[in-house]
């Protein structure tokens, strides 16, 4: 199955004319991102999936019509806010959307009934979403671990604050955060608080699962050089801490939390 192939031609028109641009920019992070999640569940017999702060759901959509795989999405969707005017359509529209493809859709932020039910899932994702929370993510994460069935997989993708662009601007002295007039003006911030490296991640997976990885992609470098990026995303992804996104892959969750700090030295 050409995963490529259906992204454009399946996935890009599902979307108004105005994304379908910023969706082949983010295909290769998608895809890198759904390939991670299709390597959890190989094997597993009608697999479940939930998104934590999916926004317009890329990940599920091409989880459920592609592969036909059991998707369930938590977001708050204010940030589709008509006001906002995103391009992939208010937050009505996006609901309508994934719904109308069958996805379960759950309004709101990480809810309690999920946990008082008992729901359980093979893989529970959040991609894009822990460098935006203001506060300690500790139970957001010790949540999606309580989530997980018996050897379920948590994946936590992330922009890694070290990764090679941002050393470069470093040494040029620029600010490697927010542009400054996106923050300074913006009435309601919806950037990033807090990026980490990829030894902070891979710590968080220690602390909440029995085992932990990480993969990385530069994923950029593909979408703007088609070539040569190709290579480079390849290189990279062998030292995570230069690459440009990282994901944890943390399996069989512990059954407690001690103290996330560590030794620096």
């Amino acid at each position: 199955m050409n995963l490529f192939e259906n992204y454009d031609n399946i996935i890009c028109p599902l979307f108004p004319n105005e994304h379908q641009e910023q969706l082949r920019k983010d295909k290769f992070k998608h895809i890198f991102e759904v390939k991670n999640i299709l390597s959890c569940i190989e094997g597993i017999e009608n697999p479940r999936v939930l998104d934590i702060g999916a926004g317009a759901g890329i990940n599920a959509l091409i989880l459920k019509i592609i592969y036909n795989i059991d998707c369930t999405i938590i977001d708050r969707y204010t940030e589709f806010d008509e006001q906002h005017k995103r391009t992939a359509g208010s937050s009505s529209e996006v609901i309508k959307r994934l719904r109308n493809h069958n996805i379960t859709v759950s309004v709101g932020l990480l809810k309690d009934e999920f946990i008082k039910n008992n729901e359980k899932f093979d893989v529970v994702t959040s991609m894009d979403v822990i460098e935006h929370l203001t506060n300690s993510p500790s139970q957001f994460v010790a949540n999606m671990t309580q989530m997980l069935n018996k050897d379920g997989c948590m994946l936590i993708g992330t922009p890694n604050q070290q990764h090679i662009f941002n050393r470069v601007k470093s040494f040029f002295g620029m600010n490697t955060w927010e542009e400054f007039n996106s923050w300074f003006n913006a009435p309601e911030f919806f950037g990033h608080v807090r990026e980490l490296t990829s030894s902070e991640l891979k710590l968080i997976g220690y602390k909440f699962c029995n085992t932990s990885e990480i993969t990385a992609s530069s994923y950029p470098f593909r979408a703007r050089l088609p070539f040569i990026g190709n290579i480079i995303d390849i290189v990279l992804s062998k030292f995570p801490s230069l690459s440009y996104y990282l994901i944890l892959k943390g399996k069989s969750p512990k059954n407690f939390i001690d103290d996330l700090s560590y030794d620096k030295r």
